[in-house]
C-alpha cells in the first residue's frame, strides 16, 4: 500500500468516525411510520379540537368567558397541535434522511473495501494488504448477522484469544505504508 493511499484509507476512516450515531433499524421504521401517519392524525387531532371548541362555545356565554378570549384560546390549542405534529414530522424525517446517508456512506465504504482488498477489482496499492476497519466490519454486520460473528471471531482473534499475535489496524497501516508487510 503506497503512502498516499493509506493516507486515504485513514481519511476515510476519520470521516466515517466524525458521522453522528447511526439510528437503530426500529427507530428508522418508527420515524417511516410517523411520516406516514403524522398528517391523518394532525387532522384527527383538530377535528377532536373543532368538536370540543363547538361544545365550548355553547357554554362560554354562561361561564363570563369574553368571546376574544376564548377564540385566542382555541387557535392557540390548535396551533399546538399544528406545532407538534410539525415536530413530530421533522424528528422523523431526520431519523429517515440520516439513515439514507449512511447508506450512501455503507456504499462509499463497500467500494474502498474491493479497491483495497487483495481480491480487489480497483487499483491495489502495493502490497495488496486488506485494511479493515472495525467501523466498516459494523457497518456490514448490521446487514448481515453471520458477518457479525465473523468479526467477532475475528476481534476475539486480534485480541490474542485464537493465539494470534494483536497487532492494531494503524499499525498494519503504517507498516503496511513502510512496505514491511508483504501479501501473503
Amino acid at each position: 500500500m503506497t503512502p498516499a493511499t493509506a493516507d486515504a484509507v485513514e481519511e476515510l476512516t476519520r470521516l466515517f468516525r466524525e458521522l453522528p450515531p447511526r439510528p437503530a433499524m426500529e427507530e428508522v421504521e418508527a420515524a417511516a411510520a410517523v411520516l406516514a401517519s403524522a398528517d391523518a392524525e394532525e387532522e384527527a387531532r383538530l377535528a377532536e379540537i373543532a368538536r370540543e371548541e363547538a361544545a365550548a362555545r355553547a357554554r362560554a356565554p354562561a361561564q363570563g368567558v369574553p368571546a376574544e378570549l376564548f377564540d385566542v384560546l382555541w387557535e392557540a390549542r390548535r396551533n399546538s397541535v399544528r406545532l407538534r405534529a410539525l415536530q413530530q414530522r421533522k424528528e422523523a424525517a431526520y431519523v429517515v434522511e440520516l439513515e439514507r446517508w449512511f447508506k450512501l456512506f455503507d456504499d462509499l465504504i463497500q467500494r474502498a473495501s474491493r479497491v483495497v482488498s487483495p481480491g480487489g477489482d480497483g487499483a491495489r496499492g502495493g502490497g495488496g494488504v486488506a485494511v479493515v476497519d472495525h467501523e466498516v466490519v459494523e457497518v456490514e454486520a448490521r446487514r448481515n448477522p453471520a458477518l457479525a460473528a465473523a468479526a467477532t471471531e475475528i476481534d476475539r482473534g486480534s485480541r490474542g484469544g485464537l493465539g494470534l499475535e494483536s497487532t492494531s489496524v494503524s499499525s498494519l497501516r503504517r507498516a503496511a505504508s513502510a512496505g514491511i508487510i508483504t501479501p501473503s
